[in-house]
């Protein structure tokens, strides 16, 4: 075999070596898009299944004297 076909099959080899880290790379980042995405879409499903009231203290809740008169906890989504 001649130095240049030596030299084409080094190259290939080498191309081959390099397309596998980069295929290596892109699996990793696409694991991390596709948790975090899910992580993500998962945060207001939480928040929906919250059983509690929504409520914020208004001056309705409080007497003449400033103090809390409700009974209902403050609660926000």
């Amino acid at each position: 075999m001649n130095n240049r076909g030596a030299d084409y099959i080094k190259r290939l080899l080498k191309d081959k070596e390099r397309f596998k880290k980069w295929k290596r790379i892109m699996l990793a980042l696409s694991c991390v898009v596709v948790f975090i995405t899910v992580y993500a879409l998962t945060i207001p499903a939480v928040t929906l299944a919250c059983d509690k009231e929504e409520h914020v203290h208004t001056t309705e809740c409080y007497d003449e004297n400033n103090e809390l008169i409700c009974t209902k906890e403050e609660h926000t989504h």
